[in-house]
């Protein structure tokens, strides 16, 4: 008997040391660790259990029996332990899930955060990309208008020292024509008239300037009142007439003497005067100008017309007529410097209307300019 529990004893002890060592190998396998529990738990009993197996036989029952609850006792034991591991191993998968869910957390964070400064920084860029062609725009525009300001500069000093100077320079010459003993009355009455005509187109040319001048400085100043346009239009042509005769062109009025506009009186001149000058000088010899004045062609405006049977003009050089200071000589070499269709443009906008023309090459043209009929 005591030979028998001694190999019991062996057996249970080997098989705990090779529980150890898979437990060992295996990485810690839960099984393994419980059967290695098992086989401690059981040689730790049968030590204690050896003074009364050398006592008697009865307590070897008794020994049994508290063996068995030993063992019943170890076995829930056993069961606890399983029950402990597998909570520490739920435990730690789920400290594993959650560190996941917070590296994907701090994965996702860092990637919004990211996204984030990379559309502040590609707005910042956006902004000031756009600033600065929005300032290459403006510097252009002041270049251009620096250039233009350059132009029309130059030419004002062209129109003072030739249109304007040139009259005036041949006064003293005509004067001593005129006082000549040798020259005859009706040379006298031409000489007069010719100098009447020129101090008429160099006033013209100065007014030009001065409203050009005033218009650049301080704006048009706006006057508009019920006005008759007829007494303004015949006006015109009784400027004009000398030159007329010289052509020999015909103007005419076809103006209803009753017909009431709202304009400015000064600026209506301004347009009426400067379209006749224009027509006389590229009107061939012979030919005519007409006036008209229609007071249905436009809701709320009549439309005056100037047409003549000169020249015409390019479809070209229509669009610049009124923006440009460049001007073709006349039918008899008249010289012109545009400043007087580029005022009748401005006026006529700021009189609430407007100024367009319609011509061909060699078919004469037609220069139209509205005006408010009432208030």
């Amino acid at each position: 008997m005591k030979t028998l529990n001694f190999f019991i004893l062996l057996l249970f002890f080997s098989q705990a040391v090779t529980a150890r060592e898979h437990y060992v190998v295996e990485g810690g396998n839960t099984e393994i660790f419980t059967t290695f529990q098992r086989s401690i738990f059981a040689i730790d009993q049968m030590l204690l259990a050896l003074p009364s197996w050398y006592d008697n036989s009865s307590a070897l029952g008794q020994h049994s029996t508290n063996n068995s609850i030993v063992i019943s006792e170890g076995a829930s034991d056993n069961s606890s332990a399983q029950t402990n591991t597998a909570l520490l191993n739920d435990n730690l998968r789920s400290e594993g899930q959650e560190n996941s869910l917070n590296e994907i957390r701090l994965e996702r964070n860092i990637f919004v955060t990211a996204a984030v400064g990379l559309l502040l920084v590609l707005l910042v860029v956006i902004y000031f990309y756009r600033k600065t062609i929005h300032l290459n725009k403006i510097m252009l525009l002041h270049q251009s208008h620096l250039e233009e300001l350059n132009n029309m500069k130059d030419k004002l000093l062209s129109v003072i020292g030739h249109d304007l100077r040139g009259p005036i320079a041949r006064i003293p010459a005509i004067i001593d024509i005129y006082e000549d003993p040798n020259t005859t009355p009706d040379e006298k009455q031409f000489i007069l008239e010719n100098l009447k005509e020129q101090t008429k187109a160099s006033l013209e040319t100065f007014d030009k300037l001065l409203y050009w001048g005033q218009t650049l400085v301080k704006g048009i100043s706006l006057h508009q009142i019920d006005m008759k346009p007829k007494g303004y239009i015949k006006e015109g042509i009784d400027l004009r007439k000398i030159k007329a005769a010289e052509k020999n062109i015909t103007i005419t009025d076809h103006t209803p003497a009753e017909l009431h506009v709202y304009s400015d009186p000064s600026l209506f001149d301004f347009i009426i005067r400067n379209l006749l000058a224009n027509a006389l000088k590229y009107t061939f010899q012979n030919g005519t100008i007409d006036i008209y004045a229609d007071t249905s062609a436009l809701k709320g405006f009549t439309v005056f017309s100037v047409k003549d049977s000169g020249i015409g003009i390019d479809r070209e050089n229509i669009s610049k007529l009124f923006y440009s200071l460049k001007s073709q000589k006349g039918t008899d070499n008249e010289k012109g410097h545009g400043i007087g269709l580029m005022l009748c443009k401005e006026f006529a906008v700021q009189n609430g209307g407007d100024i367009w023309v319609e011509s061909e090459k060699g078919k004469g043209a037609t220069f139209y300019f509205s005006v408010k009929s009432k208030a």
